[in-house]
């Protein structure tokens, strides 16, 4: 059975729901429909490789094979729900050749999204302070979905380019190239993975999983944009671009 040979690995509430449905119209690709969460859920990962194939049997044939699963990225992360820490060593067991997609967005803004995800699923009361579970005294309440550490771009994308290297993990942001420039980001995606990037992708400027919710109060939101701006700091060193509009001055 066949298994991927590309990955769209996270980040959570960044656009990877558009680009996936954006590749499932490529002729040359199959990607499957839904989150497997096979390497970064215990419950999940237990049931084997041959479980995981099974997936893919539609994609026989395909150039490329893929899968969409937005908490990959949470490389040693400790969470609820039976994360496991060691997602990308058991990404790169498996799958030791595969291409790899982060799609990263202003972690101060992911953060927020994610803690309003978190109250529409039930998780937490609608009652909570989405101030207290972001920075305050309720926070406890959310760090095992990783809400803040998820934030921390560099350090889990390091884990990946020391298995993978640099040149199978592609990096966009959301902000820049997703909503930016979405018809170069997608021929960029398409040299990527080495598919035709003449191809005519529809429904581009559609938007995917839109979210909404409270928004914390502007004392938080600067401890939040203080809080990420060493980690952001590697990042734009990392990747060779500065991204202006995740500084708390351009806000």
């Amino acid at each position: 059975m066949p298994l991927p040979n590309a990955l769209v690995i996270g980040a959570q509430k960044s656009g990877t729901s558009w680009l996936a449905r954006m590749l499932r119209q490529h002729p040359e690709v199959f990607f499957y429909e839904k989150e497997i969460h096979f390497f970064d859920k215990s419950f999940n990962y237990g049931k084997g490789l041959e479980w995981y194939a099974a997936h893919f049997e539609a994609g026989a044939g395909k150039k490329i094979i893929a899968e969409k699963t937005a908490d990959y990225l949470w490389a040693n992360g400790i969470g609820v729900e039976g994360h496991l820490p060691d997602v990308h060593l058991n990404i790169h067991r498996a799958l030791p050749d595969a291409k790899l997609i982060a799609v990263l967005r202003n972690p101060v803004e992911r953060a927020i999204s994610a803690v309003n995800h978190i109250i529409r699923s039930g998780r937490v009361s609608a009652d909570e302070s989405v101030d207290e579970l972001l920075l305050g005294s309720r926070h406890h309440l959310v760090d095992g979905h990783g809400v803040i550490d998820y934030g921390y771009y560099h350090r889990q994308l390091m884990e990946f380019i020391r298995l993978f290297g640099g040149d199978r993990l592609l990096i966009l942001i959301f902000e820049e190239d997703i909503k930016g420039r979405p018809q170069e980001c997608l021929r960029e995606v398409c040299r990527f993975l080495g598919i035709d990037e003449g191809f005519e992708f529809s429904g581009i400027e559609q938007a995917v999983n839109k979210g909404g919710g409270s928004r914390p109060g502007r004392q938080v939101i600067e401890k939040l944009y203080r809080l990420y701006e060493d980690e952001n700091e590697k990042l734009y060193e990392l990747i060779g671009r500065d991204i202006p509009s995740w500084k708390i001055e351009n806000r």
